[in-house]
């Protein structure tokens, strides 16, 4: 894919996963957005994606649970960057414990990161993309999401969720020259697993 000059916009980009895809894109060339809730490192990834692709970068906070976060931001892009060309929705946690332990307001939590969260931000990003007739939209699920583990309960579940939204979005967007890719990586050893 030519990132040359596409505005790319990651959520959950200020370390790990996100944060590698974020260099990947500006070293094609894109323009990079960053969003996420550590606001000290965002600033990082953006300072090394501009310097990586020689272009601007931006770095937005952002909470993707609270659907004020969500408006701010898409507004911020919307006025500051441009049309997005391809989002990376990346942002999620998991907790791995076995279920009749689980704190019920830890699971609601990250149904409201890894899944509602996703599903507002995705749609604010979807209905312009809809209006230009293009875009690239990339869920990350995982493997849990397709086959589920002991100690995975809740995560699973949301994963799940991500790929049946992901598969739907795909046959409702096709029509509108937009793309829907899930991406379903096993462990990587990122601190996602100091949780």
């Amino acid at each position: 894919m030519d990132l040359t000059d596409k505005v790319v916009v990651v959520t959950g980009g200020s370390a790990g996963l996100g944060e590698q895809i974020c260099y990947e894109a500006a070293k094609r060339g894109a323009i990079v957005v960053t969003c996420a809730r550590r606001i000290n490192l965002i600033g990082q990834v953006k300072e090394h994606c501009s310097e990586l692709s020689g272009k601007a970068a931006y770095a937005f906070q952002l909470d993707i649970a609270d659907p004020a976060s969500v408006e701010s931001v898409i507004e911020k892009i919307a006025t500051e960057v441009g049309q997005v060309d391809v989002l990376v929705n990346n942002a999620g946690f998991g907790l791995f414990d076995n279920f009749i332990d689980v704190d019920l307001a830890i699971a609601r939590k990250m149904f409201e990161v890894n899944v509602l969260g996703m599903m507002y931000f995705t749609q604010k990003i979807a209905l312009s993309m809809v209006t230009n007739q293009q875009g690239h939209i990339f869920n990350v699920a995982s493997m849990a999401g397709k086959m589920a583990t002991p100690k995975s309960t809740i995560y699973s579940a949301t994963k799940f969720a991500v790929l049946g939204f992901s598969n739907a979005l795909r046959l409702e967007l096709r029509p509108e020259n937009v793309s829907v890719t899930t991406i379903n990586p096993g462990p990587i050893a990122t601190e996602f697993f100091d949780k």
